[in-house]
């Protein structure tokens, strides 16, 4: 019973870090999507990297543009409502 309950417990680790990567992939490309124009800096400066926190890879979503913080606050009329947080709505609902 314990080898059994053992290969149900990795396969929905397998299928959580599986449905995750999808949802980061999906938040990465939205974000890009959702980045204002107009040099088309902000939108290429968008990196997705793994690092270890508390013993597990994690991955994070960074942009090193200086100006992210005033765009990602809505100062563009292209994306008024900034750009994570809607990003992050939109994708959301397709996991609910």
């Amino acid at each position: 019973m314990t080898t059994n309950s053992s290969r149900v417990m990795k396969s929905l680790q397998a299928d959580i870090e599986k449905d995750l990567s999808s949802f980061t992939d999906e938040l990465y490309q939205e974000i890009k999507n959702t980045t204002p124009v107009q040099t088309g800096v902000a939108k290429k400066g968008w990196r997705k990297g793994k690092v270890n926190l508390d013993n597990s890879k994690s991955t994070i979503i960074t942009n090193g543009v200086p100006y992210i913080d005033e765009l990602n606050a809505g100062s563009s009329q292209q994306a008024p409502d900034g750009i994570v947080s809607p990003a992050i709505k939109k994708v959301s609902g397709k996991y609910q």
